[in-house]
């Protein structure tokens, strides 16, 4: 999607492909020719590498330097800053993942991917606010975004559809993870705000009438945010299987002139 608004949407937005701010290797994205002096004795795959190791919360140029065991300046020499960090740890972890394939159903595909990319925000704590931040996106983002698009076409989608969902699947894990993180992140000199909001639904000075709705919220507060994320996950799939059905219904297939959707 070009330039989407927030979360995975930048798992999935601006659209420019490979634009890189490091020297990569030629097999990910094309060589950036680089600054005149001594000979690197880091590579992008190193930078890369710490960054992850560090995590995407901790993570500064100055860090990462002390981590690879060169100095602050030297590593400016290879990454612009702190943003080209993020993109390529982002790359990285994206790259690392073994994503789906749909196999005929469009329904248990989805929700394979969705899976990993929540997998994928667990893994790397502070990614999915990054994900929010970062004014470019890594090529492969845009690589996964594309092939789950062009499965979702093949298999009847129209072109706009497979981005819409796809593109929605990917804000809901970003927003959703992201949302729990600042939920039970410490807070200076107080509880955290999960335990605040606990509080603030606890139901007793409810209205009647309104607290068969705060004991659903105090079970999603007290529950696991995976179970009450794949329940948002569901609605949207809901959502998607009826614009599949009118496709289906109107015959007309892919936005490349398919047959129709093959089946859930």
């Amino acid at each position: 999607m070009s330039r989407p608004t927030g979360g995975a949407g930048q798992v999935a937005a601006g659209v420019t492909g490979h634009d890189w701010d490091m020297e990569m290797p030629a097999s990910r994205v094309p060589r950036l020719p680089r600054p005149p002096g001594r000979p690197a004795s880091i590579s992008a795959e190193d930078i890369a590498r710490a960054a992850l190791e560090v995590g995407f919360e901790d993570l500064t140029m100055t860090i990462v330097a002390e981590r690879l065991g060169v100095k602050h300046q030297s590593l400016y020499r290879h990454v612009r800053g702190r943003e080209a960090l993020v993109i390529a740890a982002m790359d990285m972890a994206v790259r690392a993942v073994e994503w789906p394939r749909p196999q005929g159903r469009w329904r248990p595909y989805l929700e394979g991917v969705a899976a990993e990319i929540w997998g994928l925000f667990a893994r790397h704590p502070g990614m999915a606010g990054e994900v929010r931040a970062v004014s470019r996106t890594p090529a492969a983002v845009t690589e996964v975004f594309y092939t789950t698009a062009a499965e979702l076409a093949r298999l009847g989608f129209t072109d706009g559809d497979a981005v819409l969902i796809v593109d929605t699947i990917a804000d809901l894990a970003a927003d959703s993870y992201l949302g729990w993180e600042r939920l039970t992140r410490p807070r200076r000199g107080g509880p955290v705000t999960l335990d605040l909001l606990r509080e603030t639904w606890a139901g007793d000075h409810q209205q009647p009438a309104a607290r068969p709705y705060a004991v659903v919220i105090r079970e999603i507060l007290d529950g696991e945010p995976r179970l009450w994320f794949d329940r948002k996950l569901a609605l949207v799939l809901d959502g998607a299987a009826a614009r599949w059905s009118g496709t289906a219904a109107s015959g007309s297939g892919s936005g490349r002139g398919g047959s129709g959707p093959v089946g859930r």
